[in-house]
């Protein structure tokens, strides 16, 4: 019978990338990300299925930069808030994934959710050993470029490029639609039925706009994350510190 320690090198692995707390560094290139994760894992001997997903408010990033990591087999999830959609992504997928299952999250924010998870029996993976109480940002920059410089290898060799148009994504804007291809979801985000999506989430269209009452409460459930309570006048309807609570676990599940 197979022990606990070698279930997790079968099971499933999940990469959660944070493409706005974790960006390519200026001067590589993003097809690197895909396939030096995956010689990473593979070098510690993970051999079950694995899924790579870029998620953050995607119409922030360029065309280029999105049908290039999607090329190298990296899904898209396009999401309405910064941060605590992201943390829905994550509740999301280990809803579909229990333990041993293994999750990598590459942000330099979620430490306490990933902690949680872990207590849950969840097998907590690092592709670098960034510890956001001990280094400032800027170290955890340094540490992401020395990762995809390690490999020197891992695009030449990857297995999985050349996949853009056949790689899914997800709109959770959307109430979780989803297709294949970078084209297809190009053309969902131009979409009528997406903009009146948004319409939705966002009535005043105030999506780009300056720091609002939603982007403060963002503020705030960032700093609860980090462990860290927010200025007493933070938040725009309190005038004492207030520490939010975590974005709720049950959601839609996708279909798989």
């Amino acid at each position: 019978m197979m022990n606990k320690d070698d279930a997790k090198y079968e099971a499933v692995t999940g990469v959660i990338w944070d493409i706005k707390r974790c960006p390519v560094p200026t001067g590589f290139d993003a097809r690197r990300v895909g396939p030096c994760i995956r010689r990473l894992l593979e070098n510690l001997g993970y051999t079950g299925p694995l899924t790579i997903t870029a998620v953050g408010i995607l119409t922030d990033v360029s065309d280029d930069f999105l049908r290039a990591i999607t090329s190298t087999g990296i899904t898209l999830d396009h999401v309405p808030y910064d941060y605590k959609s992201i943390v829905t992504v994550i509740y999301n997928w280990t809803d579909s994934n229990p333990p041993p299952a293994n999750l990598m999250v590459i942000s330099t924010a979620f430490d306490r959710t990933v902690g949680e998870l872990s207590l849950e029996g969840y097998n907590i993976l690092r592709p670098f050993g960034y510890d956001p109480l001990a280094f400032p940002s800027t170290n955890a920059e340094i540490l992401w470029s020395n990762f995809l410089l390690a490999d020197t290898e891992a695009l030449g060799e990857d297995k999985c490029s050349g996949k853009s148009e056949s790689v899914p994504w997800v709109c959770s804007v959307c109430e979780d639609v989803d297709g294949q291809g970078f084209d297809e979801f190009k053309s969902h985000l131009s979409s009528r039925k997406h903009e009146l999506e948004v319409s939705k989430w966002f009535p005043e269209k105030q999506q780009h706009s300056a720091p609002s009452e939603t982007h403060a409460e963002e503020d705030q459930e960032e700093a609860v994350e980090a462990g860290v309570e927010s200025p007493l006048d933070s938040h725009p309807k309190n005038s004492t510190t207030m520490l939010s609570k975590q974005p709720k676990r049950k959601r839609k599940k996708r279909s798989t």
